[in-house]
């Protein structure tokens, strides 16, 4: 008797033993009370690509993590039903790809269920109702689009931009482009500022209280068809016959330093880009093109005065003026230079014989109170006769200068009554002087305002119709502004009637000037 109790014990001993370890094969029911569960992505209020492949991913918490492997997960759409159905990997990670949801808004549930078939979820918001396209750079223009939605309570579509791409999620500020059209999906920025990175967000408008504004995807640019230098370039010019533009290293104050060294740089407009520097050890200060197009002279608040071959891109050779000189003009056999004036004063023009590499000398039927010019800048028009714009004085004044059989004389001169800046330009026989547009005879014509401001005028397209300063675009005959420049600039030429290049110099904390060039297409 005793043994067969014995033996019945063992047998209900194996056979619990038995039961025990089948269950444990089956997995040990988890109570959810110790579990959690959060998705992790997409995050919530995401705009989702739609048609595009996206990861879901949620992750498990649990006390002990050999109890991942007895729980299972579904993750549901709303709209679209059951996404995936899945179990829990040995990080706690629920995760798999869709290959795109249905365009509207998702409330997106990831289920995690025990043995018992209880369950615990955590829920996220998902739009895939409207993507933003990547952004092109179109001729100096941010070229956006975006899909089109199909949610029947579209109002319209609001795009904003922004420095700050936080900002969008707020929609700060006004909407650039707003359309109650709903198959109009794209717009060509011309208004962002060139060279500064952009942020864009699309939203759809909704004719419903609940999710008002459906926001789009993020994308940003730099806009603008620029390159970055690593020094200032002070002045540049046009060269009418070749694909070039010439520029000058220096930094505007003759006070301050350029640690990068200074020279001249030739700049290829059609490769947009430098192609060459030479004479880096010269601090130039002006520069002109004689009339042959064949040579380039520069001066530098010197005696010297450099001559450079345009057909090789070489210097050629120095010429030695009685006077320093921080202006040039250059005729067909001289050339005029103002001399270096002091920090405070005005200071006469002399001559120099290209053809016979020597001085002038000084000849003049002024008188001394009249010989003298303030600072500023001058032209050169017909017949030797000098256009001097004066500037460092409260009461600037424009001269008429004759160099005929080179003698000076003053055959007249207007008082602006005014502080004017360095600019002058001699355009198509007309002068534009800071704000004033002149004829060669010294009568105002008009002037160029922008409500009510007087607005410098920094450069003059080669036929004349055209005049920019102050990033507005004017035409001459009436002086009305055509166009707005979205560029921030210090110096400014035309490339031809439609072609302008524009420098922004920049001077950080560090000190070290740098330039961005921009070939800007209108």
């Amino acid at each position: 008797m005793w043994f067969r109790l014995k033996h019945v014990s063992i047998l209900l001993i194996s056979l619990l033993f038995l039961l025990v370890s089948c269950a444990k094969d089956e997995g040990v029911n988890v109570e959810l009370d110790t579990v959690s569960v959060r998705i992790t992505s997409p995050f919530n209020l995401e705009s989702l690509p739609p048609n595009r492949s996206v990861e879901f991913t949620g992750e498990v918490r649990v006390e002990d993590p050999n109890d991942f492997s007895s729980l299972k997960v579904i993750w549901e759409s709303d709209i679209d039903g059951i996404l995936h159905k899945g179990g829990v990997d040995s990080n706690g990670l629920a995760k798999f790809t869709s290959n795109g949801l249905s365009k509207n808004i998702h409330y997106i549930r990831l289920y995690v269920y025990n043995l018992k078939n209880e369950s615990i979820f955590d829920q996220t918001i998902v739009y895939n109702a409207i993507w933003l396209y990547e952004i092109s750079n179109d001729n100096n223009n941010s070229k956006i689009y975006w899909s089109k939605t199909e949610d029947t309570d579209f109002e319209s579509y609001e795009l904003y931009r922004s420095y700050n791409k936080y900002s969008l999620d707020q929609k700060e500020g006004s909407p650039i482009y707003t359309t109650t059209d709903v198959n109009d999906t794209t717009y060509n920025d011309t208004e962002a500022l060139l060279g500064n990175k952009h942020f864009y967000k699309a939203f759809i408008k909704r004719k419903t209280n609940t999710h008002s504004y459906i926001g789009s995807n993020k994308d940003s640019i730099i806009p603008g068809d620029f390159i970055d230098l690593d020094y200032p370039i002070y002045k540049v010019i046009n060269d009418p016959t070749r694909n070039y533009a010439y520029g000058i290293v220096n930094v505007e104050s003759i006070y301050s330093s350029n640690k990068t060294g200074y020279g001249l740089v030739f700049i290829n407009t059609t490769k947009q880009e430098v192609e060459k520097r030479i004479l880096t050890n010269i601090r130039f200060t002006d520069l002109d093109i004689d009339p042959s197009g064949h040579y380039l002279y520069l001066c530098s608040r010197s005696q010297i005065i450099h001559k450079i071959n345009l057909n090789t891109q070489n210097f050629e050779r120095t010429l030695v003026a009685t006077r320093s000189a921080h202006k040039i003009e250059v005729g067909i056999d001289r050339l005029y230079y103002h001399m270096t004036p002091p920090t405070s004063g005005a200071t006469e023009f002399r001559i120099y014989d290209l053809l016979n590499n020597t001085n002038i000398a000084y000849n003049s039927t002024m008188t001394d109170a009249y010989s003298s010019f303030s600072h500023g800048d001058f032209e050169l028009g017909e017949n030797g006769i000098l256009y001097h714009g004066g500037s460092n004085s409260s009461s600037a004044s424009l001269s008429k200068i004759s160099t005929e059989n080179d003698v000076f004389s003053l055959p007249k001169q207007w008082d602006s009554r005014n502080y004017q800046k360095a600019l002058i330009t001699l355009n198509n026989n007309k002068l534009y002087w800071n704000q004033y547009l002149i004829d060669t005879d010294l009568n105002v014509l008009g002037q160029f305002l922008d409500n009510g401001d007087d607005v410098d005028i920094e450069a003059v397209a080669p036929n004349g119709t055209l005049a920019l300063g102050w990033r507005r675009l004017f035409k001459t005959e009436n002086q009305t502004i055509v166009k707005k420049i979205p560029v921030n600039y210090d110096v400014a030429t035309f490339l031809n009637n439609n072609y302008l290049l524009l420098i922004n110099n920049e001077n950080p904390i560090s000190n070290e000037n740098n330039s961005r060039v921009f070939f800007y297409k209108l």
